[in-house]
């Protein structure tokens, strides 16, 4: 351990800029780790409580891109649901879990096998809402018939 007098040398003998930029990057640290709690934050309290439930001993939440989840309706039953990103604790693999607003539950990626999404989502890098009434993708030659909203995710 240093004693108080060898601490106040080495601070003496460091520049101000290095004192400067050592307290931007402490301060950024906290901003970022910040950040990275307050989207899974503002996840609503009821899909807090069905993730803590039926999916924390298996995923947790994942800060990968902004936002980390949406809400929207995606079953068609008029009530708003949530998409949040995961992590698989055992794997590391990243994915979607769809929390519905009757607590049902859906995993896509996450070391679950999804179409041609696979079962890590760790290439997507971009991902939207599209609207049920408003539907810009086509899918196998034509455009779909939503009973929902549905996720866009893409690699770019």
């Amino acid at each position: 351990m240093q004693s108080v007098e060898a601490r106040k040398a080495k601070t003496a003998s460091t520049s101000w800029p290095e004192r400067f930029c050592s307290v931007l990057f402490t301060s950024l640290l906290l901003l970022s780790a910040r950040a990275s709690t307050a989207d899974s934050d503002a996840i609503p309290g009821w899909a807090k409580e069905v993730f803590s439930q039926k999916l924390a001993a298996r995923y947790r939440y994942c800060n990968g891109l902004h936002p980390s989840h949406f809400e929207a309706d995606f079953n068609g039953d008029k009530k708003q649901d949530v998409a949040v990103l995961i992590r698989n604790k055992s794997s590391g693999k990243i994915g979607i879990a769809i929390i519905l607003r009757d607590k049902g539950v859906t995993i896509l990626g996450a070391r679950t096998p999804f179409g041609n999404g696979g079962d890590n989502f760790d290439w997507m890098d971009r991902w939207s809402i599209s609207r049920k009434r408003k539907v810009n993708v086509e899918a196998d030659g034509g455009t779909p018939t939503l009973i929902g909203d549905a996720l866009l995710v893409e690699k770019n």
